[in-house]
């Protein structure tokens, strides 16, 4: 990975909101995410990754990022940094100190993103030990194929008739499309009965679930602050 490479995304995602930046700053972020995932039984994983990706997602948009302009940087800190990274490099000192802001800009976005994601577990520990009791998950109708626990805001407790009820009309017809006779269709299945490819179906499940996160990111937002 090349230096400044992870703020870098972040500023263009700030400016753009573009999906491809979005999941490249989440893949950045995988080991993270996974090794607070994995701390929970498998039962619960996909729902903390999703409420991690509500997460990082209010993180990314949150994020304060200040660049000073100065000429002069002589602390040791900055001599060190450019000894290591443009040690006989050709590039105007300008240039050089603008990286070192960014630099350490970056490693406080990693330090923000890590405790975003400590945070997010402990929250999720509290709700689930609250709500363990009343709990329903979509699990006992659906399998994890067709994700429709991407739909759910955790921890408010929805059976699937709810959450199919909330849902437009176009997009409830097209996850219908994956249960029938009570039994999970296949991406495949669902391709071969719309006459169109498993990667069009693929591609459009997770457009709904991105679409269900900046949605309850949203909510959460306007009623509780997660960090």
């Amino acid at each position: 990975m090349k230096i400044n490479e992870i703020i870098n995304k972040v500023i263009k995602y700030q400016e753009t909101h573009r999906d491809d930046l979005f999941e490249e700053i989440i893949k950045d972020f995988d080991l993270c995410i996974n090794k607070v995932v994995d701390q929970v039984d498998d039962y619960y994983k996909e729902d903390l990754r999703q409420e991690i990706l509500i997460g990082i997602y209010q993180a990314i948009v949150k994020f304060k990022i200040n660049i000073y302009s100065t000429t002069k940087f002589e602390n040791n800190e900055f001599i060190e940094f450019k000894n290591k990274f443009f040690n006989g490099v050709k590039k105007l000192d300008r240039d050089i100190i603008l990286e070192y802001q960014l630099f350490n800009i970056e490693n406080q976005f990693k330090k923000y993103i890590k405790t975003t994601c400590q945070n997010i577990q402990k929250n999720f520990y509290k709700k689930m030990i609250k709500n363990h009791e009343n709990q329903t998950s979509l699990n006992e109708k659906v399998s994890d194929d067709i994700e429709l626990l991407d739909l759910i805001q955790y921890p408010v407790i929805k059976t699937y008739e709810n959450v199919i009820d909330e849902l437009t009309t176009k997009d409830r017809i097209f996850l219908e499309n994956f249960i029938e006779g009570g039994i999970v269709k296949k991406n495949k299945d669902v391709a071969k009965k719309l006459g169109i490819s498993s990667q069009a179906v693929s591609a459009k499940k997770k457009k709904k679930i991105k679409e269900k996160i900046r949605k309850n990111a949203k909510l959460k937002e306007e009623k509780i602050c997660l960090f």
